[in-house]
């Protein structure tokens, strides 16, 4: 439990910067928070995905990515990638498959390295 309360204790104190003035400013994460519109896409696309045979957890990650690219052109993660290469036949089969997702870059990596 304390390495636990350190470790929440540290990362907090990292995010923390010192602006100009000497107040404490929280650094922004660099991933914007998605629209309500990309919320409801998302769960439109999700529904889709999970009709069509792709497992839940997966099925999320899939619509999220797909949902942002529509709304924001944000290209998907490495991860988002390779579920979506797993899954093209399922995506195709829910009318989502964008090609244009498979042949940008990514922008971000995967959060898991």
């Amino acid at each position: 439990m304390a390495r636990s309360t350190a470790h929440t204790a540290a990362r907090t104190q990292a995010a923390a910067a010192t602006s100009a003035d000497g107040k404490s400013v929280r650094k922004r994460s660099a991933r914007k928070k998605p629209s309500e519109a990309a919320y409801q896409l998302r769960d439109i696309y999700w529904r889709k995905l999970v009709e069509a045979g792709i497992p839940t957890h997966e099925a999320k990650q899939i619509a999220n990515a797909i949902a942002l690219y529509d709304l924001h052109q944000t290209p998907p993660t490495d991860d988002q990638k390779l579920l979506m290469g797993t899954y093209c036949v399922a995506m195709s089969e829910a009318n989502l498959w964008r090609l244009e997702l498979m042949l940008r870059r990514s922008s971000r990596r995967s959060r898991r390295r």
